[in-house]
């Protein structure tokens, strides 16, 4: 979780015989099981990982960690500002070099080669603890971490991001996406200010597993990477210190997928509670570009996995009803991180058990399918959305309630039934005779609309 490694082995043994596994992001390479007491396999394996390099072993020597003795004053200077308190004094301090892609944008509608004095291989250092956010808890898969660290040219805190990208002629790399959105003036998201792959002349900052594996779909190939940007946030949506404030951050991170979708004609895929963010000035930004994609290119499949935060990947996506990602999908993620964040931190009257239960099912529900080999969900999704479930959640601020509800109608109303058109004309045709007072009722409540041919009260 902590430790910066592209790649690992280890050795299963049963009894007398063994087997040799490679781990990278990509999955596990593993040899045919032998008897370890009559081959040399496994002794030519452990003289061989002595004597090779750290890059072979699996370190990632583009990350240096910092000696308290030998890099004293550097150390000290780190931890003052990024531990200001002296909460995290046994936290090592790294040196982790970025590199930076040469279509970078540093200025607005301007793309040019970085001026910067490093070699592409090499980078420039950043320094910083161990990472506030750490989705790394898988082998396999991006392994995003986050990590704030001091920028010596800026002379202040910045964020940096490192994950493993899938590698694809048809995914842009989240640098270039920066560079596409802020060249098209797009509001409200992080500014990018350096990315790039991790030394790029290196073999082992590429996964290897998918070069021998006989599926494609179940193992991919990624390109370890990085990316610095200016904004440090406190936090993601759930962070919000009130109602006004969960909608202005809201509106803010829509207001930069509008932007995106209509200037820059990307759409970003991946709208989660997570990828909402809160500034030091409580603004929302809209980050995490990275599963973004091109709306020319939307018709497309670029992966067979669904692209997006299960829990509010859209009711249809989940299904499989559609076949790609659209708009429509994107603008439902919204609904549903602002349905699920309002669930859980803003007071309603629902039972604990009850709001378990409806947050469990409406949104980590999955659906193995034995016989398609496919994974889905979404059923109870959809059905609390035609159902309207959240008028039943007894949220207490009346307009916050009517708000968010308002929200929920235009959401579910995707996957409303279609209207029958007859039986809407049938019903024009016998209202018809009756005056707009005596459709709606008299002030007794009397009202027409349940049966248009009941008589009158006498």
């Amino acid at each position: 979780m902590f430790q910066h490694r592209n790649h690992f082995f280890t050795v299963f043994i049963r009894g007398s015989t063994a087997r040799l596994i490679r781990w990278d992001r990509a999955g596990a390479i593993v040899t045919e099981e032998f008897n370890y007491g009559q081959e040399s396999y496994l002794a030519d394996f452990y003289w061989r990982f002595t004597h090779a390099t750290a890059k072979a072993r699996g370190h990632d020597t583009t990350v240096r960690r910092l000696s308290d003795t030998k890099d004293h004053d550097l150390v000290c200077l780190v931890r003052g500002k990024l531990d200001p308190l002296g909460l995290k004094v046994k936290e090592p301090v790294f040196e982790i070099k970025v590199c930076n892609d040469a279509t970078i944008a540093t200025e607005n509608k301007h793309k040019h080669k970085a001026k910067t004095p490093e070699t592409v291989n090499e980078g420039l250092p950043y320094y910083g603890l161990n990472p506030f956010v750490n989705h790394a808890h898988s082998v396999t898969g991006r392994a995003t971490r986050v990590f704030r660290v001091w920028d010596p040219r800026m002379k202040k805190v910045v964020a940096l991001k490192d994950c493993w990208r899938v590698k694809s002629s048809s995914i842009l790399p989240e640098g270039q996406v920066y560079a596409i959105l802020k060249e098209n003036d797009v509001r409200n998201i992080p500014t990018c200010l350096r990315a790039g792959d991790v030394d790029p002349g290196c073999l082992y900052q590429r996964t290897q597993t998918q070069d021998v594996s006989s599926s494609a779909q179940t193992a991919r190939s990624h390109i370890h990477y990085r990316i610095v940007l200016e904004e440090v946030c406190i936090g993601n949506i759930t962070g919000f210190k009130d109602t006004k404030e969960l909608v202005s951050v809201l509106r803010d991170s829509l207001i930069a997928h509008t932007d995106a979708y209509t200037k820059a004609g990307i759409l970003h895929r991946d709208v989660s509670a997570g990828n909402i963010l809160i500034t030091e000035d409580r603004r929302g930004l809209l980050g995490d570009w990275e599963l973004s994609k091109l709306v020319v290119d939307l018709s497309t499949a670029r992966q067979p996995q669904r692209t997006g935060t299960w829990q509010f990947i859209s009711a249809a996506l989940l299904q499989l009803h559609r076949p790609c990602h659209s708009l429509k999908d994107d603008l439902e993620s919204f609904v549903h991180v602002f349905s699920w964040t309002c669930l859980k931190h803003v007071k309603n009257m629902m039972m604990p058990s009850q709001l378990g239960e409806h947050l469990s099912s409406g949104y980590d529900q999955v659906i193995f399918d034995r016989t398609a080999d496919q994974v889905f969900g979404g059923v109870t999704k959809e059905k609390n959305l035609r159902s309207r479930a959240l008028r039943t959640a007894g949220f207490v601020d009346g307009a916050f309630r009517d708000l968010l509800l308002d929200f929920e109608d235009t959401c579910a109303a995707r996957y409303d039934p279609d209207p029958d058109l007859d039986k809407i004309a049938e019903k024009r045709k016998k209202f018809s005779k009756y005056s707009p007072e005596e459709q709606m009722g008299d002030s007794r409540g009397t009202s027409r609309l349940a049966d248009p041919d009941q008589k009158g009260p006498s």
